[in-house]
């Protein structure tokens, strides 16, 4: 949660933006992917929420997935591209 003492006040909103978009993504994002677990039976070893920089999401080689926080400003389905390109790295890791 932001800090209300932050000299910066422009660094306020943005941290406080972060962790509104992280707490509506972690009640959002969960079950649009896990409808498409269970269409494709594909199964990451865990699926990380985080607030990337650069891309909209990634799997590791332990088959780990990470979703963008900001993936929950798209529409459902950009959202579900998203999901079902990182499932399938868990098949095809460098496509």
């Amino acid at each position: 949660m932001a800090s209300p003492h932050l000299a910066d006040p422009q660094q306020a909103i943005d941290e406080a933006l972060r962790a509104f978009y992280l707490e509506k993504a972690k009640e959002k994002l969960p079950k649009r992917f896990l409808y498409w677990q269970n269409i494709t039976g594909l199964k990451p070893l865990k699926v990380h929420y985080r607030h990337l920089q650069k891309c909209w999401g990634g799997c590791n080689e332990d088959d780990e997935i990470t979703i963008n926080t900001e993936a929950i400003k798209l529409s459902n389905k950009v959202l579900d591209y998203i999901n079902i390109h990182e499932l399938c790295h868990i098949v095809n890791k460098n496509h």
